[in-house]
């Protein structure tokens, strides 16, 4: 009896250390290229989307905090997981894989990833950091996104480009846009304009992987 107790605490000791070996972190993981010093970065959602972006050397050299949003997409898929197998998978199949190491890395392609601290999601801070408008209408489509608690992103059908944003007396001033716009209720903004009548309807809070999906994605080669 006292062998059968001692063999089950051994395998359940197995059993614990495999799962806490192979758990993934909730974070980027990176993997960088000795050669050229260029970084690839995986990034696993945890409602199984995943992203790999290429960032080169001069993107992430001295930085301490690089937006994953900012790299140029390899990969922006599905995933599932069958133990240490990471399937990436479209709508018809599964056509890559990463697998989970013991050690702590994952492993895609012949190259070992590693967390990495440096690579940030866009920030659920402050009063609008994560959340999402848009406006479709006569006078055209317009997409904001704000990234963090400075930074907005503003994409119309003729481009995109990212923005300091600061509140001061209640509105939203987009600093080198000549922009204001005033809340109205929780779900609007509204362009303070004399030209012009734009409201911005609130979409939902967004994280990297639907912002890439829903736009940066159709603007991939133009920035």
């Amino acid at each position: 009896m006292k062998k059968l107790i001692n063999f089950l605490f051994v395998v359940v000791c197995v059993i614990m250390t495999t799962a806490c070996e192979s758990e993934l972190k909730d974070m980027a993981y990176s993997y960088t290229n000795k050669s050229n010093g260029d970084v690839t970065v995986i990034r696993l959602y945890k409602g199984g989307k995943v992203l790999i972006n290429k960032f080169t050397k001069w993107d992430v050299e001295d930085k301490d905090e690089i937006y994953m949003y900012k790299g140029k997409n390899i990969i922006g898929a599905s995933y599932s997981r069958i133990d240490s197998i990471i399937n990436i998978k479209n709508e018809y199949e599964v056509f890559d894989k990463i697998i989970v190491q013991k050690d702590g890395g994952i492993r895609y392609k012949a190259d070992v990833y590693r967390p990495d601290k440096r690579f940030k999601d866009i920030k659920p801070v402050g009063k609008y950091g994560g959340k999402s408008y848009e406006s479709k209408g006569d006078d055209g489509n317009m997409y904001m996104c704000f990234i963090d608690e400075n930074t907005v992103l503003l994409a119309t059908e003729g481009g995109l480009d990212y923005y300091d944003y600061e509140i001061s007396n209640g509105k939203i001033l987009i600093i080198g846009k000549n922009l204001i716009f005033k809340p109205e209720g929780d779900n609007f903004l509204v362009l303070e304009s004399n030209w012009t009548s734009l409201v911005m309807k609130y979409k939902g809070m967004v994280d990297d992987y639907e912002l890439w999906s829903y736009i940066l994605s159709d603007f991939e080669g133009d920035f």
